[in-house]
């Protein structure tokens, strides 16, 4: 703690104004001689204090005859003993103009705040002349914060699989330094991202690898965050701090993310699938099976067990070569729970895919019919959707409130 130095302040043309109460030859009392002001703290966040009982009991005791105390009331240093010392003590107060957010070489000013009447009185009753006036002290001896770096060794953990990633917590271990400081970051940026487009961008997803996340600091209630932490001996070099997100894996949530290669494979699959079952159990031949392009579904939110699903549309060629009559109609492929690892790597169960479920009755009393995702021509059924729009409402538009389609089908 320091005690500032003391100079005097200019009123009006005269370098020192002395303000008189009563008359000559009584004791004089210089109230600016027993003022102390006292700074501590660290520069720029350095504080002001004064000396209370340095003013008013050492005026007093050094005064005590003045004052009418009796030899052992000075002894025992009861300065508030009768009414004069007390009317002295009501009658004299004082303040500084700046108390808080000090550095080194700052002027404050202590002005007296007397109520002069009541002091006047005084002073006639007891013979005495105060006198006093305004003080400037040099604000000096804070000692300099030490420069600290409240991001260093700070780490972001998430919580969440893509595409609904937010952040969790973050760990600053250097932040500890200055306990109170107030931690934010950008992650509500991210949530819950704009509708863009009527595709795959509709969805309200979360952070993804490569976002930015910007990491701030800031002061409780407001407070200036450099005092704030100068107050606790450090200077932090930054206030925020970007921080680039990365490590991140979950599910597919854009068709664009699926690589080439992996889409063949699941293709060939598919094919694979139809021609084995055609070549099995077909009376007619498998003419044709193009592709027509790709259903992509991803959830809109976390809450929905399967994250994605991926349909490959088909128009089937059928012919009877005994007729020569032909049959066109729809099929598909159905893979689901397609990953992307941090690296973007996608991966998916090639095996596990679904195909059109179902069958002919040629007994009981649903015989010669079908049932599920077939359809009859004439005496002959099909497995599939006669119709590429009854697939499409069938597996894409009914979930259209739980699920964001991206559609490559073209006719």
């Amino acid at each position: 703690m320091k005690r500032g130095k003391k100079g005097l302040v200019l009123a009006g043309a005269l370098l020192l104004t002395m303000f008189a109460l009563t008359g000559c030859g009584k004791t004089k009392i210089n109230l600016n001689d027993y003022v102390e002001v006292n700074f501590s703290g660290y520069n720029t966040a350095g504080q002001a204090e004064i000396n209370e009982l340095k003013i008013r009991n050492d005026i007093i005791l050094d005064h005590w005859e003045t004052f009418g105390l009796t030899e052992e009331q000075h002894e025992n240093e009861q300065a508030a003993a009768n009414e004069d010392t007390r009317q002295f003590v009501e009658s004299v107060s004082y303040s500084l103009d700046k108390m808080s957010g000090l550095q080194n070489g700052d002027a404050v000013t202590l002005q007296w705040n007397v109520q002069e009447k009541e002091l006047d009185e005084l002073a006639k009753k007891i013979k005495a002349e105060f006198v006093y006036s305004d003080m400037t002290f040099t604000v000096e001896g804070l000692e300099e914060p030490e420069d600290r770096d409240p991001f260093e060794g700070t780490e972001i953990n998430y919580r969440g699989k893509l595409p609904f990633v937010s952040v969790d917590y973050i760990e600053h271990p250097a932040g500890s330094d200055v306990p109170g400081l107030i931690w934010t970051n950008s992650d509500t940026d991210f949530n819950n991202r704009a509708e863009e487009s009527v595709d795959a961008e509709h969805i309200s997803r979360g952070l993804e690898n490569g976002d930015t996340i910007t990491v701030n600091i800031s002061a409780p209630d407001g407070q200036d965050i450099m005092q704030f932490c100068a107050m606790q001996g450090k200077r932090p070099i930054a206030l925020s701090k970007d921080f680039t997100v990365e490590g991140l894996d979950g599910y597919v949530y854009d068709f664009s993310q699926i690589p080439a290669d992996l889409l063949q494979q699941m293709d060939e699959k598919v094919q694979g699938i139809l021609q084995e079952e055609a070549e099995n159990t077909w009376d007619w031949r498998l003419a044709e099976m193009k592709l027509l392009g790709n259903y992509f579904l991803c959830a809109r939110d976390e809450g929905m067990s399967t994250p994605n699903y991926l349909y490959f549309i088909y128009e089937i060629t059928a012919v009877d070569d005994s007729t020569g009559n032909s049959q066109i109609y729809y099929y598909y492929g159905r893979y689901r729970n397609l990953k992307i690892a941090s690296d973007g790597t996608v991966s998916v169960d090639v095996e596990d895919v679904a195909t059109p479920d179902g069958k002919y009755y040629n007994w009981g009393m649903y015989a010669g019919g079908v049932h599920g995702e077939a359809f009859m021509k004439g005496d002959v059924y099909f497995i599939g959707y006669e119709h590429l729009n009854e697939l499409y409402e069938d597996k894409v538009q009914q979930w259209d409130d739980r699920y964001i389609c991206t559609s490559t089908v073209k006719q």
